[in-house]
């Protein structure tokens, strides 16, 4: 790390003198007490949080990507940002889905985003992953807020779940688990959830209070409540695919929507030293502090943000050559202004998703043009060999096979 914080443990272990455990509370308390200090009341429990320069050049960071990445996405064509969010948000799903050691196919997410895209989640077969598919569509839309009561956190959960937990394992308490849980690794137990489900729920509230709280910074907020979250255990199975997704919603006003879809993809590639990063926080000599949670989340935000920037580059450059070929092929055939519109935004499409068609329709939308001008305007792009139809009624059209050289 790039500056002296170190974790509390860190300090006494270093410290050679003999009043090592009087130093390590002074220390405590020093950064308690320090003006840079955020306290959490979690049930009975204390938890706490500083802001050590590491962590305020992260957030600086992540700021100053937040900025470019919305210039670099609003410059991307609607069609291909659509393409963007719906493979993203399978790669999302599939992400928190492999940290839990859940078994999904990239087709049965695909179908499950798809069918709620089109209203086809509501038959009566149902379709794995819908329901949490919904969630992620309406995260996109804006249609969801951070919790507000307890049963808020069980419509969520019940919704990244369904249908994914074994009978045995299914919440037995009026909302959550009633019977206490431990989480156990190769060297036995290394977690105990919250005991019952009263002090689940007293905790719960805590973390509420936590995601919509207007006295602390909203980045590290979301974190620490993830945090606490994770460690109040709040059902038998399916924690962590809830408590990823909470943790996306909270993340939600001030981290734009593509660094969001990246997250859990950085997360599952750094896994074992996010589930590491748990143990330590919890270790009692670190005295509840939440400092290095949230900055070594901080981290990972910011480099979902710097892979993300590879493929917004790379849109970028392919927007590029689009232009270049658009612009040439108006010359050689002596294309008009609108004529030139018709045929980039066809362009557009196929680079979004190859040999994709378009309804008249949807051309004068999006050129805010009638559809009969745009029909016209179509009529010569195909005589000149630009431009196939693929259906008649509606009518709908693409880039005619071969032509696109970009």
């Amino acid at each position: 790390m790039a500056d002296s914080y170190k974790p509390l443990e860190t300090v006494f272990h270093i410290d050679r003198s003999t009043d090592a455990s009087a130093h390590i509370q002074s220390e405590r308390e020093a950064r308690m007490q320090g003006h840079d200090a955020f306290e959490i009341l979690a049930g009975e429990t204390t938890w706490f949080f500083t802001t050590p320069r590491h962590m305020s050049m992260l957030i600086s960071d992540i700021q100053r990507n937040e900025q470019r990445i919305n210039v670099q996405w609003d410059h991307i064509h609607a069609a291909v940002r659509a393409q963007y969010v719906n493979t993203h948000m399978v790669d999302e799903m599939m992400a928190t889905n492999e940290i839990e050691g859940v078994h999904s196919t990239r087709q049965e997410i695909e179908e499950a985003v798809q069918s709620v895209r089109t209203g086809r989640s509501n038959q009566h077969k149902p379709i794995r992953f819908s329901e949490f598919a919904k969630l992620w569509i309406a995260l996109e839309n804006q249609e969801l807020r951070s919790p507000a009561t307890l049963r808020d956190i069980r419509n969520i959960y019940d919704q990244v779940t369904d249908g994914e937990i074994e009978p045995a394992d299914l919440p037995d308490g009026e909302l959550f688990r009633k019977n206490s849980v431990d989480i156990t690794g190769p060297r036995g137990i290394v977690h105990r959830g919250a005991a019952s489900e009263v002090q689940i729920s007293t905790l719960l509230q805590s973390v509420i209070s936590v995601m919509n709280s207007d006295s602390l910074p909203q980045l590290q907020a979301a974190m620490a409540a993830h945090f606490l979250f994770e460690y109040t255990h709040p059902f038998y199975d399916g924690n962590g695919r809830t408590g990823r997704f909470l943790l996306a919603l909270n993340l939600q006003p001030v981290l734009s929507l593509p660094t969001i879809l990246s997250l859990s993809s950085t997360i599952a590639a750094n896994k074992q030293r996010y589930y590491k990063a748990f143990d330590v926080t919890e270790n009692p000599m670190n005295y509840r502090e939440l400092t290095f949670f949230i900055m070594m989340m901080l981290e990972y935000v910011r480099q979902a943000q710097e892979s993300l920037f590879v493929e917004l580059d790379q849109y970028e450059a392919q927007a590029a050559k689009l232009d270049a070929w658009v612009e040439q092929m108006s010359a050689e055939y002596e294309l008009g202004d609108s004529e030139e519109s018709v045929l980039r935004e066809l362009a557009d499409v196929h680079q979004a998703v190859p040999d994709s068609p378009s309804s008249v329709r949807e051309l004068a939308s999006a050129l805010r043009r009638s559809t009969q001008s745009v029909r016209k305007y179509v009529a010569r792009l195909i005589a000149l060999g630009l431009v196939e139809r693929v259906g008649v009624r509606p009518m709908t059209v693409r880039l005619a096979h071969g032509v696109a050289a970009f």
